[in-house]
C-alpha cells in the first residue's frame, strides 16, 4: 500500500492503521483483521476479572453478582 497524503487548510492528516468506530477496533483497508481490537478487548477483561478476583472475598454475594 502507498502511503496516502491528504492536506486540508494547509494541515496534513495523519495516516493511521486503526480507527475505533463504534466501539470496535477496525484496522487499515489493506489487511482488514482483528488483532488489534482482540488484543485491546481481552486488556479490558482480563483487568476486569483481576479486579473481581481480588474483592470477592470483602464483598456480599449480592454484589458480586452484581458485578
Amino acid at each position: 500500500m502507498f502511503p496516502l497524503t491528504i492536506e486540508i487548510n494547509n494541515q496534513y492528516i495523519k495516516q493511521e492503521h486503526s480507527v475505533k468506530y463504534l466501539g470496535n477496533l477496525v484496522e487499515s483497508a489493506s489487511n482488514l483483521k482483528w488483532k488489534q481490537h482482540i488484543h485491546e478487548s481481552n486488556k479490558k477483561i482480563s483487568g476486569g476479572v483481576g479486579i473481581t478476583s481480588k474483592v470477592r472475598n470483602f464483598l456480599p454475594v449480592d454484589i458480586m453478582i452484581q458485578l
